[in-house]
């Protein structure tokens, strides 16, 4: 009698003597996969466009770095800038009146959501009767 471990279930199960023998992946014959062509006569291969760039800091301050020269970039960098600058702000106060608002309509929605469950659990508590 022969056994192998199944990967599908995890068990080990019945087998034959050429299986047991021979695992998948150890055949002595592996099938060869044609080469896949990417590009031929008539089809030509897609050139992306590459976006132009430009170095931010030369070699005379040690830091090398590459940004892509769009002002969203540019816009995420200043982004960068303002919120690692220590000011002794929180970073939900970094941004100001905008932050400020967000900040406090979620304070609002949670303070609403936790006096909602206590109506509910007064309610659960304290089931109006039958007779009302």
């Amino acid at each position: 009698m022969f056994f192998k471990f199944n990967n599908f279930t995890g068990r080990i199960t019945q087998s034959t003597n050429r299986v047991t023998y021979n695992p998948e992946g150890l055949n002595t014959t592996v099938a060869q996969s044609e080469q896949l062509i990417f590009q031929t006569k008539t089809v030509k291969f897609p050139v992306e466009h590459i976006p132009k760039v430009h170095q931010v800091n030369g070699p005379a301050t040690g830091k090398l770095g590459v940004v892509p020269d769009h002002p969203g970039y540019k816009k995420v960098m200043e982004l960068q800038q303002r919120m690692s600058k220590s000011d002794g702000l929180l970073v939900w106060q970094k941004l100001g009146s905008k932050d400020k608002l967000s900040y406090l309509a979620i304070i609002g929605g949670c303070a609403l959501g936790v006096a909602y469950s206590v109506r509910n659990l007064y309610l659960m508590t304290f089931p109006k009767s039958a007779s009302d």
